[in-house]
């Protein structure tokens, strides 16, 4: 059964302003870690290895994180992906370094507090 739509409600669109969006450094290991344990422990996959290279993303609204982004280097051989791009296997090599995968997308809000970055439950 399909989700009754909810429009935002004139007041929620302030929440947009006030998202802020940051790369979780290796510098920085505490963030990190606790980026990794919360992927593992929320996450579909239980899993937050990424491959070759990769960016970390938090999304947070007054200091509380309320999404992670994951993206790591792209499968070296995709045949739908190649097939759309319309790379030969000469070119793929040399172009697979612009590509980045999203590897993880995960909302971590509650659904009563805001609807319109809900999960599933």
């Amino acid at each position: 059964m399909a989700k009754p739509l909810r429009l935002p409600v004139s007041d929620e669109p302030h929440v947009l302003d006030e998202l802020v969006i940051k790369l979780v450094l290796p510098s920085e290991p505490s963030e990190q870690d606790r980026w990794n344990q919360s992927v593992c422990e929320h996450h579909y996959l239980h899993n937050a290895t990424l491959v070759g290279e990769q960016l970390r993303y938090v999304v947070a609204y007054r200091g509380n994180w309320v999404a992670l982004l994951g993206w790591s280097a792209p499968a070296w051989h995709l045949a739908a992906r190649d097939a759309w791009v319309g790379w030969s296997e000469q070119q793929r090599p040399g172009r697979l370094p612009f590509v980045g995968q999203n590897s993880r997308f995960l909302i971590l809000t509650d659904r009563t507090q805001f609807p319109n970055l809900e999960r599933e439950p």
